[in-house]
């Protein structure tokens, strides 16, 4: 694994005293999950970046531009991770920070094979990202939990779209409030839409039947 972070970017729970920030987790599931936010911090040479830059931290600046250039391609400071059959278990790499980039996630959701990832962070850089419903879930959730940046609420559940959810106590918790228990197997909330469809067409499939059968009953009259 590259040994080297993404330079000038981190997470960082709480409330960091810089305006180099954009929120990692939004107000809404944060509140929802009763975790701290989650920040996207800018730093130079280890410093917030205000001790170094004068002014307001705009988005056009190129001190942003440049940190989004950097996490889009941080895919590629990721390494496979794999188990003793040599299937792929995790990917790991300095660039927890790139979590914030929608062309990262799709990127990393490629490569894991996955809509979904259960992801965290132990120290804010080095990031660790699993297949969210490859096994076992909650097996997956507490090996990912131990030693996370923010115990107890430091597993998310990441999509290609951003972060749907907190892990906590073995359940993930979305923007709503609402909690689903994680059970082994492929049968976690990431599975809702594939459980929808399944029960659409069973229930499209048995009313075709039905109306075969009456129209065949009316037929013999």
């Amino acid at each position: 694994m590259s040994e080297q972070p993404l330079e000038g970017t981190s997470l960082v729970v709480g409330d960091p005293p810089t305006a180099w920030r954009r929120a990692f987790v939004d107000a809404e599931l944060a509140g929802a999950a009763g975790m701290e936010p989650v920040w996207l911090v800018l730093t130079e040479g280890g410093a917030l970046l205000d001790d170094h830059v004068e002014g307001g931290a705009s988005d056009r600046d190129p001190y942003w531009r440049a940190a989004e250039r950097q996490i889009d391609g941080a895919a590629a400071h990721l390494e496979d991770v794999r188990d003793g059959t040599g299937a792929l278990q995790e990917l790991v790499g300095p660039c927890a920070a790139a979590l914030a980039s929608k062309r990262f996630r799709k990127a990393a959701l490629h490569r894991l094979g996955a809509r979904h990832a259960f992801a965290a962070t132990p120290d804010g850089t080095t990031l660790r990202l699993r297949d969210a419903w490859r096994i076992d879930p909650p097996h997956d959730a507490a090996e990912l939990a131990a030693g996370g940046l923010l115990p107890g609420t430091s597993v998310w559940l990441v999509a290609e779209d951003g972060v749907r959810g907190v892990v906590i106590d073995g359940g993930v918790v979305d923007a709503r409030g609402a909690r689903t228990e994680l059970v082994p197997g492929a049968t976690g909330p990431a599975d809702r839409d594939q459980i929808i469809f399944a029960r659409a067409l069973l229930a499209f499939l048995g009313g075709l039947v039905l109306a075969l059968v009456l129209a065949g009953g009316l037929a013999l009259r």
